[in-house]
C-alpha cells in the first residue's frame, strides 16, 4: 500500500520563498506582456524628453524676440519662486500602477481659486504681489498627456491708483483752473477666502466676485461683477487699467534689455579697438623703463 509524505510547515515555507526569490521573479521579469508594458514606457519616456528639449528651445527663441512674452516669462518665475508650500497639497494616486509605481500620476488637494458659481478655474502653484496694485496667481487646470500642468497666470486687480480732474474755480484769479488728485480705488469685496472645517488657519478656495475669465495677451484677467443695488451683480470692464499696466512691465522690460544691449556694444567695440587690444597684450615695462620715461616726458609717450 502507497504511502502518502505530506511535508512540513517549515519545507513549505521554504519552497514557497525560493520559488518566489528565484523561480517567481525570473518568470515575472521574463514575462512577454511586462517586457512589452516596459518597452512602451522607454519609448514614451524618450519620447516626451524629445518633445521637452524641443519646447524648451522654442520657449527661450520666443522669449528673445518678444518682449510681451518675456514679460510672461519672468512672472510665471517669480510666482514659482515665491509659492506658498503649504497652500500646495497632492497625494499619491493608486493610477501610478498602471506605469509601474512611477510616480506621474497625483490626487489634487490644493487651494482652489473660484468664480461666484463656485466654477473651477484653477488650482494654486504660485504667486507674486506686484508693484502696480496686482496679485498674480499661478494656475493650472488641465493636463498635458495626463501629467504635465498646464500653468496660466491670473491677474487680480487689488488695488487702482489714478488722477481724478476736477474743473474748479480759482477764488483769488476768479478762473477756472484744473485741479488734479490722485485717488486710490481698492478691491477687497471682490476677494472672500473660504477657511477648511478642520483647519481654520488654512484656506481651501479663494472665490473671486467674477464670471469666469478672459484671455488677455499671454495672461488671463477675472470678468469682474460689481454690486449694482437691487440689479444685483453686473458685469464691469477693468481691460483699460490691467493693459495700462502690461504697458508699465513692458517699458521696464524694455529699460533693461536696452541696458543691457548697451554694456554688450561697449565691450564689443571695446574688444575690436586695435589701440585698446595693443595695450591689452603690451607687455609691462619694468622699474628702469619707467623711471626712464619719467625723465624723458616728451618722447615715447604712449608707445
Amino acid at each position: 500500500m502507497a504511502q502518502i509524505i505530506t511535508p512540513t510547515d517549515t519545507e513549505q515555507a521554504q519552497n514557497l520563498n525560493q520559488g518566489f526569490t528565484m523561480d517567481g521573479l525570473t518568470h515575472f521579469f521574463s514575462n512577454p506582456i511586462f517586457l512589452f508594458v516596459l518597452l512602451i514606457v522607454l519609448i514614451l519616456i524618450v519620447i516626451v524628453i524629445f518633445w521637452m528639449s524641443k519646447q524648451k528651445k522654442e520657449d527661450a527663441f520666443k522669449e528673445r524676440d518678444d518682449v510681451n512674452y518675456a514679460v510672461y516669462k519672468r512672472s510665471l518665475r517669480d510666482c514659482l519662486h515665491s509659492a506658498y508650500v503649504k497652500w500646495i497639497n497632492k497625494t499619491y494616486s493608486m493610477k501610478n500602477i498602471l506605469v509601474l509605481f512611477i510616480p506621474l500620476f497625483w490626487n489634487e488637494h490644493s487651494l482652489r481659486v473660484v468664480d461666484v458659481n463656485d466654477t473651477l478655474l484653477g488650482y494654486y502653484r504660485g504667486h507674486k504681489v506686484t508693484e502696480k496694485g496686482e496679485t498674480i496667481y499661478c494656475l493650472y487646470k488641465t493636463k498635458r498627456f495626463f501629467i504635465f500642468e498646464n500653468l496660466f497666470l491670473l491677474r487680480c486687480m487689488d488695488t487702482w491708483t489714478y488722477e481724478n480732474k476736477t474743473e474748479e474755480e480759482n477764488p483769488k484769479t476768479k478762473k477756472k483752473e484744473i485741479k488734479v488728485t490722485t485717488e486710490v480705488r481698492h478691491f477687497d469685496d471682490f476677494y472672500e477666502w473660504l477657511p477648511k472645517n478642520v483647519n481654520k488657519s488654512l484656506y481651501s478656495a479663494l472665490k473671486i466676485q467674477c464670471d469666469g475669465i478672459s484671455e488677455d495677451a499671454y495672461f488671463h484677467i477675472p470678468n469682474y461683477l460689481r454690486k449694482s443695488g437691487d440689479k444685483g451683480l453686473i458685469a464691469m470692464d477693468l481691460r483699460p487699467e490691467f493693459r495700462f499696466n502690461t504697458k508699465e512691465y513692458t517699458m521696464n522690460e524694455q529699460y533693461w534689455r536696452s541696458i543691457t544691449d548697451l554694456s554688450r556694444n561697449i565691450d564689443e567695440s571695446a574688444r575690436s579697438n586695435p589701440a585698446i587690444a595693443q595695450g591689452r597684450y603690451k607687455a609691462e615695462k619694468t622699474e628702469e623703463e619707467k623711471r626712464i620715461d619719467d625723465q624723458t616726458p616728451n618722447q615715447n609717450k604712449g608707445l
